[in-house]
């Protein structure tokens, strides 16, 4: 399925990722990950929408991803 990636520096891109296997969505994301649904996603698409996120993303001291910290409501 197509879908939307938001790096830390703001390169958006579309992905091919099959988030019935478990191992493609670690691939996508970097490492283990968290799937994500808040107030703010579902009122900017108005549907439920998910993301999914580096759940390790602080310990591996990555730049914080602004667009992120939006949806996620951070």
């Amino acid at each position: 399925m197509k879908t939307v990636k938001v790096t830390p520096d703001n390169i958006i891109s579309v992905i091919d990722v099959d988030f019935d296997n478990f191992r493609d969505l670690q691939k996508a994301v970097g490492g283990h990950f968290e799937t994500v649904s808040t107030k703010t996603l579902y009122e900017t698409f108005k549907m439920p929408v998910i993301m999914l996120v580096d759940e390790d993303g602080i310990m591996k001291q990555k730049e914080v991803n602004r667009l992120g910290s939006y949806f996620y409501d951070a």
